[in-house]
């Protein structure tokens, strides 16, 4: 019997020996992971160009807060969210300047005119404001016309894309302040050549395109999907021989949908190995910890739905021609009818 007893007490020895090595084992891995992951994770914010906000070819912003990306979901509550839009003001400097609010975000899209890798200093040819609503969980691509013609703060009446070339994102910043109502302090920023990487890195986007479109692009003469490159991508976000600028903002719209509709589907591998060569290409104002928010959380934010606005509406505008400030030429701009409507409008679309 006593044999019997040690033997089974050695057996009971062994047996938390064993598992006791397995959970040194099982707490080595996870912490291996864990440190993997964050050390990543430092690799990719550093891919990140974080602008320094005195570089006089981004502007200074100030009063930049911490955003609650790191937290997409607010689901189960209605939160206290109150929003002020003054229906009744008699004009566009009575309507209160609205910002971020506990469930909406809203960061402006640039795109650069500017093809020479590292170089911001050009006019916004793209100007989409991505009205992220944590609440509805839905992704709003609003365009704002670069050739809306818009009063630039210290400047005479310009196009609206020619504020960042004159003072960076500051003065486009305040420009979109004065004249929409709005107060947006974040940004992300491609030029041209950025841009072009970014398809390449995700493999090239497929698109939709009329019979006319497929001719300017250069891909075929007939109306039907198209597998376009990053410099085929470009070149049909600029088309502006069909539509004037609705058409092509509509265009820059539908491009950006088909990036996340790709990137939604991607599997982890494949995401992580897209992140690594299309991160460089961005700039931002964020903090990194914001950014790594939006990181974190892009399998949740991809998930949302996605609805798409544009101001002016075509109806709503005429197109005269103007002086260009300093020369003997003209040019022709998108003049808001009812200024103070329109940007009503815009500010239900994003917190109505």
């Amino acid at each position: 019997m006593m044999g019997s007893s040690k033997a089974t007490r050695r057996k009971s020895r062994k047996k938390r020996r064993r598992l006791a090595v397995a959970a040194i084992t099982s707490l080595i891995v996870v912490t291996l992971v864990m440190v993997g992951g964050f050390v990543y994770t430092l690799y990719l914010l550093g891919l990140v160009n974080f602008v320094n906000t005195e570089n006089e070819s981004f502007g200074s912003v100030t009063d930049i807060d911490e955003s609650e990306a790191i937290d997409p979901s607010v689901a189960g509550i209605v939160p206290d969210d109150p929003i002020t839009i003054n229906d009744l003001a008699e004009s566009v400097d009575d309507i209160a300047v609205q910002g971020n609010t506990k469930v909406i975000t809203n960061i402006l899209l640039l795109g650069v005119e500017t093809d020479r890798k590292d170089n911001y200093i050009g006019r916004s040819d793209t100007n989409i404001i991505v009205s992220i609503n944590k609440h509805t969980k839905t992704i709003k691509l609003i365009s704002l016309l670069r050739d809306t013609y818009v009063s630039i703060p210290g400047r005479e009446r310009n196009k609206l894309n020619a504020a960042f070339r004159f003072g960076g994102f500051s003065l486009l910043q305040q420009t979109i302040e004065e004249n929409y109502r709005l107060k947006i302090d974040r940004f992300v920023a491609v030029n041209f050549s950025a841009f072009s990487s970014i398809v390449d890195a995700m493999g090239g986007v497929d698109i939709e395109l009329t019979e006319r479109e497929a001719e300017i692009v250069k891909v075929g003469n007939v109306a039907k999907s198209y597998h376009l490159n990053g410099k085929k991508a470009l070149d049909y976000v600029r088309i502006r021989k069909i539509g004037d600028d609705w058409g092509r903002t509509s265009r820059q719209r539908t491009l950006l949908k088909a990036l996340m509709k790709k990137a939604k589907n991607m599997d982890r591998l494949t995401m992580m190995g897209t992140l690594d060569k299309v991160l460089s290409k961005a700039s931002t104002n964020m903090k990194r910890t914001e950014f790594l928010g939006y990181i974190m959380n892009a399998p949740s934010y991809l998930g949302y739905e996605i609805k798409e606005f544009h101001v002016p509406e075509r109806s709503k505008c005429n197109t005269p021609r103007v002086p260009i400030p300093g020369t003997t030429y003209v040019m022709e701009v998108v003049e808001l009818k009812d200024s103070k409507a329109a940007i009503l409008e815009l500010h239900h679309e994003i917190y109505g």
